[in-house]
């Protein structure tokens, strides 16, 4: 295995949308020491540190957990909780599927909105990105992109918008530039028109 310069061993994991059965035996058989299925659930990230992060190493995190003083001289941020709750979301964005997208965040409706606020603010430059290697017709980069765009939508509970960014994807990789031509301006326009409703929701 690969080691740092500071010593000690890396891990590889690989992240994979392939979740078909034989597909680990395969990735360990090329190198990898273990691999996640996307998109990602924080259980499986949890339970993936815990088994490969040595058990040494967590002493000093554990102790700090129960200290019996607390630690002084600690200034603790002044966070305003978010106002926005899951029925709010339920309501208002009834395109996504909720519980799918907390399951990715542990649960935690504050990290929820925070990834709906990267969303938001990343998806306008994104999708200029993804008009833009169709026009200029490079296959590679529309699919890397719409790829990229079908991985969001799934990480924020929108699975249907994401099963029509994957078959634009497949369509892609197999060259059907009709099928693009006819679903990908409908594609954008919902994603567009998303956004808008996302905008009055954050």
């Amino acid at each position: 295995s690969p080691h740092y310069a500071i010593g000690g061993v890396c891990k590889i994991v690989a992240l994979t949308a392939n979740a078909i059965l034989g597909v680990r035996d395969e990735l360990l058989n090329l190198g990898f020491d273990e691999y996640l299925s996307k998109p990602v659930q924080f259980e499986n990230l949890e339970s993936l540190l815990i088994k490969l992060i040595p058990k040494s190493k967590f002493v000093n995190i554990n102790n700090a957990l129960n200290m019996d003083e607390p630690t002084q001289n600690i200034v603790v941020p002044d966070l305003q909780p978010s106002t926005i709750n899951m029925q709010t979301l339920k309501d208002m964005l009834p395109q996504l599927n909720i519980a799918t997208a907390l399951s990715y965040c542990n649960d935690d409706i504050g990290l929820l909105v925070d990834i709906l606020h990267i969303f938001y603010e990343d998806s306008p430059q994104q999708l200029r990105a993804l008009k833009q290697f169709w026009n200029e017709k490079n296959y590679k980069k529309f699919i890397i992109q719409i790829h990229t765009l079908k991985n969001q939508l799934l990480n924020i509970g929108y699975t249907k918008l994401a099963e029509d960014a994957k078959a634009l994807e497949l369509a892609a990789k197999e060259n059907d530039s009709n099928f693009i031509e006819e679903h990908l301006d409908s594609f954008v326009n919902t994603y567009t028109k998303f956004l808008q409703q996302l905008e009055r929701v954050l």
